[in-house]
């Protein structure tokens, strides 16, 4: 009668206060950040702006941004100016300048979603960097660029699939599916923990999955309520059939010597982005090398006690598949 007592109480706290089972739902109480995302394209085409004062702004993107990512080759800082003017005055330019304000009139929505995202990353890394966060027009280079102690996000690479520009471009569609508004807070933060977790020189095909299978597991503690699709940058159908077959997947790998394989070319199809995963099926979503890594490492975390922080200080591959009791799920 006890304990029939003891579960109607529980089960009554879940329907009022709620019930969680998600690990990653920790108390951001003097963690939380709020970012102001600074909208360079914007400053850029204002005309009593000048590069000085873009400059002082915006210190260091504003170089990257004038000296490399548009400077052709350009050294001297008279011609850097002129490129930079040419630029900003060129037609073309300008029509995806407006293309991206019609998108992007406001990124109140994406500065939430970074903010409780770096607030989560500030939570279990108190002592790293937390970016300024700046938008600009790249010129359909660049979807997401860590550059010091900056995040940069290029608009012009998330105005949607099926996009005049990206067609006309010749993007291809599975790369198109990604270059949406809703992915842009995902690319943005991926491009960030790369930048601040680098792969270390990898020896085989399991320091690989390990190495992509941990930055995964960063986007499920920093994006709690995401679905892992969104984390992964899947279609619906292409988690649905990563989580079907990730048995099969895994046999694979194994049947076929890969998982210790230090050879590249033989393994780096399991990596790449693309249409699908080249030597599976052509259903196979791109990249399931970083699926599989990902189970591992979501399998070690549930086995072990483990902080976050500790886990990304763990340097041995084969230590950590050894003690995540991984069992693919068939």
């Amino acid at each position: 009668m006890r304990k029939f007592f003891s579960f109607t109480y529980y089960l009554i706290l879940c329907l009022f206060w709620g019930c969680s089972e998600n690990p990653h739902e920790v108390d951001l109480t003097g963690h939380e950040q709020q970012l102001e995302i600074k909208r360079f394209e914007q400053d850029l085409l204002k005309e009593k702006l000048q590069s000085s004062e873009l400059g002082k702004k915006y210190g260091y993107f504003f170089k990257a941004f004038r000296n490399k990512m548009i400077a052709n080759g350009q050294q001297n800082d008279s011609l850097l100016s002129q490129n930079l003017m040419a630029f900003k005055n060129d037609q073309y330019v300008g029509e995806v300048f407006r293309a991206v304000d019609e998108q992007f009139h406001s990124l109140d929505n994406e500065s939430q979603v970074l903010s409780k995202a770096f607030s989560y990353y500030h939570y279990h890394f108190p002592n790293k960097v937390i970016p300024n966060v700046v938008s600009f027009v790249s010129g359909f280079n660049y979807g997401a660029v860590a550059l010091d102690s900056t995040l940069a996000i290029g608009l012009d690479m998330f105005l949607g699939k099926n996009n005049d520009y990206y067609n006309m471009l010749q993007f291809p569609v599975y790369q198109q599916t990604k270059m949406t508004r809703p992915n842009l807070p995902y690319q943005a933060i991926k491009s960030w923990l790369v930048s601040e977790f680098e792969e270390k020189s990898k020896s085989n095909m399991l320091d690989k999955l390990i190495y992509t299978g941990k930055q995964l597991y960063l986007m499920d503690a920093l994006f709690v309520e995401a679905s892992d699709s969104m984390k992964i940058g899947y279609t619906n159908q292409q988690i649905h059939w990563a989580n079907q077959n990730e048995l099969a997947v895994w046999s694979h790998i194994v049947d076929n010597k890969l998982l210790y394989s230090k050879i590249y070319s033989d393994y780096f199809k399991f990596f790449n982005n693309g249409p699908f995963t080249t030597s599976l099926s052509r259903e196979s979503p791109p990249r399931m090398g970083e699926y599989v890594g990902w189970q591992i490492v979501r399998s070690f975390m549930s086995n072990n006690q483990v902080t976050v922080d500790s886990l990304m200080k763990i340097d041995d591959s084969q230590w950590l598949l050894s003690n995540s009791k991984y069992k693919p799920k068939r």
